[in-house]
Order: structure tokens, then sequence, then C-alpha cells
């Protein structure tokens, strides 16, 4: 691994590592597009994307037990040589290409619903820097940073739920039983797509000093996603007709605007946005850490936060090319579910085999 070998986390951190890089975008772009297909079924959906995600989890904690805490990036180019190379370049590329989406759906949320007036290059520069000077801290830096601001987010998360039960109606969730039958098949596999990246958890979770606790540390992290997307989603489906809810072009930020009590609370949805704010600087850190380190190491460089901070840099410029949430949503269709999620998919599998045929020669190296 590229990064110093005194650049190291705790489990605690590696938790909240993998908890930042899930749900700060998919709070936002997740339950758009399945509301208006599933509608009130989208809570199963979800349920059901964090069962399915419990596979490539216990794939990650395979890799990392078999191979003694290596990172996937080890095993495979320990036991695969250049094709192994090949499988951690395809990784990385496809994790930072993913950032583009990442960096649209912060730009189009905050220009969309918040500051209509400032132009989208304006947004992105302005987060671009920070995240690149974010990028020079390492996986330790990022650790921190997680531990101290993901509680306050989930604290905020159930606040403003607790906060939104007085317009709460239970009945617009019945009949309790799915009515769509795809909501097992496609509904699940949609939610699983973001909710399976845990699985980073196998590199990531290589950098932890006490292995011990990497699989609580994981499976806790999939819990904390599940239950907060459940939580977000669960809003504008409680609070709105399920008609309403499908028409909405962000359901959770409108119902968190619904909030109102006076001037005690008139605008919930600005006092949070700082917070969310910060969450996606903070995911777009740890993805371009990880996808620049992945491919500076396929590549045999040593400048992995020079190669994370120029693909960010494309993909932001790339993502000016995105200019509504729903090409967002569209992007993300085409670049991750049906593209980068299956080569992660392939890539953790393909390393979860080689330490299952060949322990030996993979112990050896770590």
């Amino acid at each position: 691994m590229n990064f110093s070998s005194r650049q190291v986390i705790t489990s605690r951190q590696l938790m909240y590592l993998l908890c930042i890089g899930v749900f700060p975008t998919e709070v936002m772009l997740l339950p758009g597009p399945m509301i208006m297909q599933f509608g009130k079924d989208t809570l199963w959906a979800i349920a059901l994307g964090g069962i399915y995600s419990a596979a490539p989890l216990m794939l990650s904690l395979y890799i990392l037990r078999r191979s003694m805490g290596r990172s996937i990036t080890d095993v495979l180019r320990t036991s695969l040589g250049v094709f192994g190379r090949i499988v951690i370049l395809a990784f990385g590329l496809v994790i930072l290409l993913a950032t583009m989406n990442i960096w649209g759906g912060y730009v189009q949320l905050l220009h969309t619903a918040l500051l209509t007036r400032t132009p989208p290059w304006a947004l992105l520069f302005l987060a671009l820097a920070v995240v690149l000077y974010g990028v020079t801290g390492g996986m330790e830096v990022s650790g921190r940073l997680a531990e101290a601001f993901v509680p306050l987010g989930v604290i905020a998360i159930v606040a403003i739920w607790l906060l939104s039960a007085h317009w709460f109606d239970v009945g617009r969730l019945l009949p309790l039983w799915p009515q769509h039958p795809d909501v097992f098949t496609f509904g699940g596999f949609k939610a699983a797509t973001f909710l399976s990246e845990v699985l980073f958890g196998s590199y990531v979770g290589a950098f932890a000093k006490d292995q011990e606790g990497v699989p609580r540390a994981l499976w806790l992290a999939l819990i904390i996603n599940t239950s907060v997307m459940l939580l977000v989603t669960s809003l504008p489906l409680l609070m709105f007709s399920i008609e309403h809810a499908r028409i909405l072009t962000l359901p959770p930020l409108t119902a968190v605007r619904a909030v109102n009590y006076g001037f005690t609370i008139e605008r919930l949805d600005l006092a949070i946005t700082p917070i969310w704010v910060i969450f996606v600087s903070l995911k777009l850190i740890l993805w371009g850490l990880i996808g620049g380190n992945m491919v500076a190491d396929a590549l045999g460089l040593r400048r992995y936060a020079l190669v994370g901070q120029i693909a960010l840099t494309a993909t932001a410029l790339m993502s000016l090319q995105l200019h509504s949430l729903l090409q967002v949503e569209q992007s993300v269709v085409t670049t991750w579910d049906y593209f980068g999620f299956p080569v992660i998919i392939f890539s953790v599998t393909l390393a979860a085999v080689i330490c299952r045929m060949r322990p030996k020669r993979v112990a050896s190296h770590a």
C-alpha cells in the first residue's frame, strides 16, 4: 500500500469512514427515483438492500481474515501479477469515475434548492479547493474528521425525524406488505448498489491497527447506513401522500422544509445544509484517497495524493456537463449501477476466491 505505515486508523474510525462513504449523497439521490417507482414499498427495497449487502460485506471480511489483515490490493497484486494490477486499476478507476456523480449531486442540489442565483461552477470550485487540500491529509486525518462529524450527523437525522413526527400519518404506509413484486429484485438491487459500498472495507480495513474490531466496524457501518436511509426515506412517505411524494424532485429535502414550529423552527433545511456540505466533502476526500491510491498502486506510482487530486479535478469538471438532478440520477445508473458496481463486486469476489484457493501464498506476503 502506498500510504505511510504510520497513517493508521482505529476500527471505530473505520466504521465512521464507511458511514461517510455511503450516506451523504445517497440520502438525496436514492429516495426520489425509488419513491417514484415503488412508492411506499421503497422502505422494503432499502431494507432488502441492507440484507443483500451482507454478502459483499462478508466477502470483505473473509479477504481481510484469510490474508492476515492485508488489503484487497495486496491479495490481487501478489497472487495475479500483471492481471491483478489490471483489476486493481479498474477498481480504482471506477471509484474515481463515480465521484463525478457525487460532484454533480452536490452542485445541483445546492444550485437548485438553495443558491439558485449562484453559478454551478462557483459552487464547484469552492468545494474542489477544500477537497483537494483534504486529500493531502491521508487516511488518518480523514478518519479523525469522520469520527468527529458522523455522530453529530446521525444525531441530527434522528432529531429531524422526531421533529417531523407531528405530521406523520402511518396509514400512508398501508398495506404493509409490498405491492410491487420487483421490489425484491430490482428494488433491493438498487438499494444494495449504494449500501454495499461498505465493501470498501476490504481495502480501508487494512489500515485499522486493531484488526479484531474490523468485523464489528463493518457490520455497524452497514446497520447505521441502512437505518439512516430508512429514516430519511420514510420522512416524505409519512408526511405526504404517495402521489405527492412521487412528483417531488427531492422528497427528503421537501419534507424537512415542511417542518415548521413557528418562529422557533422556520427553515430547518438551512440549518442542516452546512452539515451535509461537510459530509459530501469528506466523502469526496475518502473516495479520492481510495481510488487514487489504487490507481497509483496498480501503476507503481508513489504520488497517490497527486493521482487522487488530478482525478478529482477531472471528474469535477466533467460534472459540469450534468445540468440537473435528473441527469445526475441517470449518470448514476449508467456509470455506477451497471458498470462501476459490477466491477467492484467482481474484484472483491475474485480476491475472495484467491484467498480460498491459495491462502498460504497470500499469507506469506503479509
